[in-house]
């Protein structure tokens, strides 16, 4: 069993979160207009290498529907980042609380982590209620990933990257799960007829001419008959 405290060098510390950051607003993303099945999405967890480093989640707003999931991936080799979802008030408690130094008789001091902190929670699904971390991510490449399965905005940030004097995160970012579209509209088309042939003389499709939208479905129903498209005949 875990501990309620993981115990790490100072050295690791200072490695991690010893170069300073800054934040950026990035552009939004925006899932697809008319969904078909659910989708996957990267956001981008800071950035940084060669002594420099951007603390921000590109995109910092992300739409999507139900049943998609995002991966965040830590984009450079300097800095950690969590990915930290959750009632605000517990989100700054763990924010000011994430790293406690314990004195040794001798030698330098031993750095704790709170663990509901640095380790990722439970599940991999989302629904806007409770609590969703990604835990300490370190390292190039490192990920986490989250399924959303209600719609909703919500709100999330690093809690490595939060500012005590002001009292506020400096690395944040915003999902917007929008509603699913409802599945498109299903028409049926009559390929022919017995009543066509005995009083038109002509099988023909009923209706001729048919107006529907991207999505929808046409159902062509008939016997001893083809439905093909191609180049208008000249």
């Amino acid at each position: 069993m875990k501990s309620h405290r993981t115990l790490l060098l100072v050295g690791l510390l200072a490695m991690g979160l010893g170069s300073a950051g800054y934040t950026h607003a990035s552009t939004g993303q925006r899932a697809a207009a008319a969904p078909t099945a659910p989708a996957a999405y990267t956001v981008m967890a800071g950035f940084g290498d060669q002594g420099g480093d951007a603390n921000y989640f590109a995109p910092q707003a992300i739409e999507i529907y139900p049943g998609d999931t995002i991966t965040w991936k830590v984009g450079g080799a300097l800095e950690p980042h969590t990915v930290t979802f959750g009632p605000k008030a517990l989100l700054v408690k763990l924010a000011n609380g994430l790293i406690n130094p314990i004195m040794q008789k001798a030698g330098p001091p031993i750095i704790a982590f709170n663990s509901q902190a640095a380790y990722p929670s439970r599940g991999s699904t989302y629904d806007g209620t409770g609590f969703a971390n990604s835990g300490i991510l370190l390292g190039k490449g490192k990920s986490w990933s989250l399924t959303f399965t209600k719609p909703g905005t919500y709100h999330y940030f690093c809690l490595i990257h939060y500012d005590p004097t002001a009292g506020a995160p400096s690395m944040v970012g915003t999902v917007i799960v929008n509603p699913r579209p409802a599945a498109g509209h299903v028409y049926n088309v009559n390929a022919g007829s017995m009543y066509d042939s005995a009083v038109n003389g002509s099988d023909t499709f009923t209706p001729a001419q048919l107006t529907i939208h991207a999505g929808d479905m046409v159902v062509w129903r008939g016997i001893l008959h083809t439905i093909t498209f191609g180049p208008a005949a000249e």
